[in-house]
């Protein structure tokens, strides 16, 4: 429940979220964020 249009729902706030005790798919889902990461930032530094 929000009590003013500042507040965010917590599921708004958190997104999309994984969890994962698996060395192997932790570490696959990093390369997938770092190789999305890393374009945006330069786009951004061009500006």
């Amino acid at each position: 429940m929000k009590d003013s249009d500042s507040d965010v729902d917590f599921d708004e706030s958190l997104g999309i979220a994984t969890y994962s005790n698996s060395q192997s798919t932790v570490n696959t889902y990093e390369i997938i964020f770092e190789s999305l990461w890393s374009p945006s930032e330069l786009e951004i530094i061009k500006k």
